[in-house]
């Protein structure tokens, strides 16, 4: 990825009412340089790391291609591997010290590179997993990577030391369970206090049960909960935050497998397209509302459940037209005597607690497919069909909402988010402080633009503000399209990266007045 400018520099100042968004020193590399799949990683005070990789074999191998850049966007070192193009990266996970990256052939052979800028060490692990062992999804703890996956039926988690390539297998058990009854929903780490939760999904006289298993960092059980005990939910989504009073709190989305449905894809489609939603889209289970849990000591101290339509503000982001069809709607269901679900699937962020009560946020997406044509040979004729396929997520809009200490929904926000990236996996795009003083305070991109937003713990916008485009240092320069992703960086500092198409007509040099490239800008807030 040559660097085909010079850093840039600029003080572009953007003025907001309780703050200013300062576009500082910005960085651009070449598109066809040779490799492909980049990807950025903020690093904190150390910097951010640029993974790529070369764009085609040689002699067997792919190149990867590892920079460092410092606090001011200038190139550290460089580290280039060598991997066996059998091998297709899988997985990256990274920590405020390290980078790991996941990759594995068909064997079931893997191979974690892990970096460590700091010290200037990069680590290559090999190993395999047992035959017929499915594992997917990475995260780190310490000095372990771990995996949920299972083996003929079973449910495991594996651990893998990357310093090492010591390994661990967890066999994931529920007493008077049989383990082919048992499936891993989800898992996550808690990497401050050195906890592991999996979440798993229990099939018990035709009901689907949650039940929460608490490991800590050796991998030992501290405490387990029947999440869904007595009660008609079918868990969608769910993570957990540890507060500052001890609490864990779980939160995520549920459905309750109604008829009366809107579904996502139906909706989304037809506000995007004008047209209805693929089979495939329609068919997806997704959530109707939201959940809010307390618990402590192997106990459940209380779950609410809330529709989304029971939210105040969840449809304002829409025209006033979209709002009224759907409100008129759900009234001719509420006289009928049913109630009107909305679909939607939520990425929440950890709850945040406050003098009287706790802070919830949640990014809202949904999945979009693609049609792709093929063509097979039927008796040696030539056959051109379709398939669906999965094209990612598009994220629409976020919620903020405010509960007491007993589960009750105090006040909701709603308000539009709309990145130019749509991941295959869930993300979070909204960077918000570890602490909260007065307000809850937010910072992201959409539609090319860096917005912040404040709301304070009386459900009050005291802030809403959005820059100019993410600009060069060139005041000729014409951005024709330009794609942003906004990440927290470090301290005040925030990174913003992504893709632009840049017209220069007063550029001397013919060759130099059209330029496509990546870029990185560090923004202060």
């Amino acid at each position: 990825m040559k660097n085909i400018l010079s850093l840039l520099v600029f003080t572009l100042t953007v003025q907001f009412g309780f703050g200013q968004i300062k576009f500082e020193e910005r960085i651009e590399f070449e598109i066809n340089d040779g490799f492909v799949s980049e990807k950025f990683h903020e690093m904190g005070e150390v910097g951010v790391i640029v993974s790529s990789r070369s764009s085609t074999s040689l002699q067997g191998n792919y190149r990867w291609r590892f920079q460092l850049y410092d606090t001011a966007l200038v190139s550290v070192w460089t580290e280039n591997l060598d991997i066996d193009n059998s091998f297709i990266f899988d997985e990256t996970a990274s920590t405020e010290n390290s980078l790991h990256n996941f990759y594995r052939n068909r064997k079931g052979e893997f191979i974690i590179v892990s970096l460590e800028p700091l010290d200037g060490e990069v680590t290559e692990v090999v190993g395999a997993f047992p035959k017929k062992t499915i594992v997917q999804s990475m995260q780190i703890l310490g000095e372990y990577a771990f995996f949920k996956g299972e083996i003929k039926g079973s449910p495991y988690l594996f651990a893998v030391n990357w310093r090492t390539g010591k390994q661990k297998i967890v066999p994931i058990q529920i007493d008077n369970f049989k383990s082919k009854k048992i499936v891993i929903k989800d898992y996550q780490v808690l990497e401050d206090e050195r906890e592991v939760f999996v979440f798993l999904q229990v099939f018990y006289k035709k009901n689907l049960e949650l039940y929460i298993i608490q490991l800590n960092e050796k991998s030992e059980k501290t405490n387990q909960y029947h999440f869904t005990d007595d009660i008609d939910k079918n868990i969608m989504s769910i993570s957990v935050s540890k507060t500052d009073n001890g609490k864990y709190i779980f939160t995520g989305t549920y459905n309750s497998l109604s008829k009366n449905k809107i579904s996502a894809g139906d909706i989304f489609s037809s506000l995007l397209t004008g047209r209805r939603g693929s089979k495939s889209a329609r068919m997806m289970s997704s959530s109707e509302g939201l959940f809010f849990c307390e618990a402590q000591n192997n106990e459940i101290s209380f779950i609410q459940y809330y529709n989304w339509l029971e939210l105040d503000n969840f449809l304002s982001y829409l025209s006033f037209r979209k709002q009224e069809r759907i409100e008129k709607k759900n009234e001719r269901k509420k006289a009928n005597g049913k109630q009107l679900i909305y679909n939607y699937f939520i990425a929440d962020h950890d709850v945040q607690l406050v003098e009287d009560g706790y802070i919830f946020l949640g990014e809202a997406y949904y999945p979009t497919y693609r049609t792709e044509f093929y063509t097979s040979y039927q008796n040696g004729v030539p056959v051109t069909q379709t398939r669906t396929v999965f094209d990612g997520y598009q994220y629409t809009h976020a919620v903020v909402a405010k509960f007491g200490f007993d589960g009750e929904l105090i006040w909701d926000e709603t308000f539009e988010m709309f990145p130019a990236e749509k991941p295959y996996r869930v993300k979070r795009f909204i960077s918000t402080p570890d602490n909260l003083e007065d307000a809850l305070y937010m910072v992201f991109s959409s539609r090319g633009r860096i917005i912040t937003k404040a709301i304070n713990f009386d459900g009050i916008v005291i802030e809403n503000k959005a820059s100019e485009e993410i600009l060069t240092d060139n005041q000729n320069d014409n951005i024709k399209y330009t794609t942003s992703n906004l990440d927290y960086w470090y301290g005040d500092y925030f990174l913003a990266f992504g893709f632009q198409k840049i017209v220069n007509r007063a550029e001397a040099k013919r060759k130099d007045r059209k330029r496509k490239v990546y870029y990185m800008t560090k923004i202060s807030y």
